[in-house]
């Protein structure tokens, strides 16, 4: 089931679902500036905001050096605008970046990052493999 919904994380931070990145009314309403989308289809549909695109699949097979480099991404886009990071359903990948800057950018210990998302989204269900690349690396 896709949820068409965004969610926002922070002040700046939105997660949502492909049909999310699509929205052109509510992405200029939230002053979305940058999409990051982190499934596996690419189909830029918006020429008005900048766009990334990676591949991440729901597991731990993903590496570590593209997750970094999203946040990195995702950290410097902040400074145009506000940003929409997107997969397909919006309840897996999309929460694992947002709970990933949470304590990759913020700080914050994992288990925290992971409940302020769910208070947010509490639909989410971020793959448990996804969670032990992010446990995994996060102790480094």
């Amino acid at each position: 089931m896709i949820i068409s919904l965004i969610i926002q994380i922070l002040p700046w931070f939105y997660i949502g679902s492909c049909t999310s990145g699509s929205d052109q009314n509510m992405l200029k309403k939230l002053g979305v500036k940058t999409i990051v989308n982190v499934h596996q289809h690419y189909d830029p549909k918006i020429d008005t905001v900048e766009q990334f695109h990676f591949t991440l699949i729901d597991g731990e097979e993903n590496d570590w050096k593209t997750i970094i480099h999203i946040l990195e991404i995702v950290h410097e886009q902040k400074k145009i605008g506000n940003i929409l990071v997107h997969c397909c359903a919006g309840m897996s990948r999309s929460p694992f970046i947002a709970v990933s800057y949470l304590s990759e950018k913020e700080g914050l210990d994992v288990d925290e990052a992971l409940q302020i998302v769910a208070e947010k989204q509490p639909y989410i269900s971020v793959h448990p493999g996804l969670m032990e690349l992010l446990r995994k690396n996060s102790e480094r």
